[in-house]
């Protein structure tokens, strides 16, 4: 279950002149009763940049659509993996609730993938510009149970794998299990929460934000990741969270007893495979247009961010 993070700006041009307006060593930690040993967005959006420039049509303007990625400290979002937000607003003193929603069959907070049990996760994203990724900055989300909202998480570290991680065709394109990567970590400003108990605050989510430094080319890849913490339990990993949505992903887990991957599956009643959620960040070459402007047109625009 995956989106990209683009949004669509409505840009208005003409032959010689423009206008353009910016529009808008366990394995899981399961809910039932206590944090047992069991199988086993993302929030709001960086800002949009906005384009700035005349704010006036000259007649005969010709509408195009600018596909213009969000921006977050000088680089763009290229991949979005998906959401933790199902509620927001909706937790403990009004701030956003990721709900384990028991009521459709799920029933596991979040996933094992601490260093200090040698449990890892993992899950796949395709590049797709032709120009290919210039990556540098992965964005995870795992919390501590019973942590503050000043972030325990202390150690990340991630590979990018050219196929499935661990299959004998399969080659590390970036990073290795033992670097810590971590560049910062903060509070998100989300609780994950059983759907029973949407004020809990026990699970304060943590966005923890590594290092890369590596050009993709286009195609398919699996990255894998594990965190540490300061704390006895976890660091977990929070699943892709969708309302009314059990089945959101493909994910893998390593388990370090035997060294083998397999498929992230909720042990509740519905037995749903499940995704994570993660985000890139980097730099695209070019800014691709939906549509082309004629030959002999020109615009001027700067970018800027809120």
């Amino acid at each position: 279950m995956k989106r990209s993070g683009f949004e669509v700006l409505h840009w208005t041009a003409a032959a010689l002149g423009c206008a353009a307006l910016g529009v808008g060593g366990l394995r899981a930690d399961s809910g039932l009763a206590a944090d047992i040993a069991v199988g086993g967005g993302r929030a709001g959006s960086p800002p949009v940049a906005q384009l700035a420039g005349p704010q006036a049509a000259p007649a005969g303007a010709r509408v195009r659509e600018l596909v213009f990625p969000q921006v977050l400290g000088g680089a763009v979002i290229l991949h979005d993996n998906g959401p933790i937000v199902t509620h927001p607003g909706g937790g403990a003193g009004g701030l956003d609730a990721s709900h384990l929603q028991s009521a459709i069959g799920l029933n596991v907070y979040g996933f094992g993938h601490s260093v200090s049990t040698g449990f890892r996760v993992a899950d796949d994203f395709e590049v797709t510009a032709a120009q290919g990724w210039d990556v540098t900055t992965i964005s995870f989300f795992a919390y501590q149970t019973g942590s503050p909202t000043t972030s325990t998480i202390d150690n990340v570290n991630l590979r990018i794998w050219d196929g499935l991680p661990g299959d004998p065709g399969s080659t590390v394109v970036f990073g290795d299990p033992t670097t810590n990567r971590l560049s910062t970590t903060q509070f998100m400003d989300v609780y994950r929460v059983l759907d029973t108990d949407p004020a809990g605050t026990s699970r304060p989510v943590m966005e923890v934000s590594a290092t890369a430094g590596v050009h993709l080319d286009p195609g398919t890849y699996w990255l894998d990741w594990q965190t540490g913490g300061t704390l006895a339990s976890g660091p977990w990993a929070v699943p892709i969270s969708i309302v009314g949505t059990a089945t959101t992903g493909d994910g893998l887990q390593f388990n370090p007893t035997g060294a083998t991957w397999s498929p992230v599956i909720d042990n509740g009643t519905a037995a749903a495979p499940q995704g994570f959620p993660f985000v890139i960040y980097g730099i695209l070459d070019q800014m691709p247009f939906l549509a082309d402007f004629e030959e002999g047109d020109f615009s001027e625009w700067s970018a800027t961010q809120p």
